[in-house]
């Protein structure tokens, strides 16, 4: 692999795997749960792992406190015709910890985890 490469294949040809290298991590194949309903419970990684997923990233978590959880989660504007659809309730931040060390302990060594995170500052989105 070129120093420039940002994915590598790293499996042998009679290795079934399909092992890819990101970022200088390797995945046992380039199949990754990414984040969203799929991904919010230990229960559902430890799913994603026994099903043969290589990893997957959980639900985003904001920090400080959610700014996205509107309720209902589903609307429907008559004039213009459009079903709105807002995702679950966001993680906060002690959530999305308990979330990691939950699933690190039920699924395999080689299954990736990765933590969905972004600070949004003092002063939240609408601060700038």
């Amino acid at each position: 692999m070129d120093q420039g490469d940002a994915i590598g294949m790293v499996s042998s040809a009679d290795d079934p795997r399909l092992a890819v290298e990101v970022g200088g991590i390797t995945f046992n194949n380039p199949f990754f749960l990414a984040s969203g309903p799929t991904t919010h419970s230990a229960d559902q990684l430890e799913r994603g792992c026994e099903e043969g997923w290589s990893g997957a990233s959980i639900k985003l978590t904001f920090d400080p406190a959610p700014y996205i959880n509107r309720e209902p989660r589903y609307t429907y504007d008559d004039p213009a015709g459009l079903l709105a659809f807002t995702a679950e309730k966001r993680m906060d931040l002690d959530q999305a910890l308990k979330l990691v060390d939950d699933s690190l302990r039920r699924v395999d060594d080689d299954f990736v985890i990765m933590a969905n995170y972004s600070y949004v500052g003092e002063k939240g989105l609408e601060g700038g």
